[in-house]
């Protein structure tokens, strides 16, 4: 789990820090550039979308890994009771 951490926040940076690229390059270039301001902007949304898309996905992630903990605990619960109801039997009995 924490590679996989250290791979998302990796990701995310590399993201980030293109976009800054971009925005920068963007910010250098004569208004007569239009075809390379085009090019930049295009690429600024894509490198959004994939944000996004990254976000979206660890949050699926999250959700998919909590529910998969509480089912675990829900077993756990449930074989505790078991046995706790088979010491009661064997003292009884």
């Amino acid at each position: 789990m924490h590679l996989a951490t250290g791979e998302f926040e990796r990701m995310v940076r590399d993201l980030e820090n293109a976009r800054k690229r971009l925005r920068d390059q963007l910010s250098k270039l004569d208004e007569e550039e239009k075809d390379a301001r085009q090019e930049i902007e295009q690429e600024l949304r894509i490198l959004q979308g994939r944000l996004q898309s990254l976000s979206r996905t660890t949050a699926l992630e999250i959700l998919t890994d909590r529910r998969n903990c509480l089912k675990r605990v829900g077993w756990l619960g449930i074989l505790r009771r078991e046995q706790r109801r088979r010491n009661r039997l064997c003292i009884a009995g």
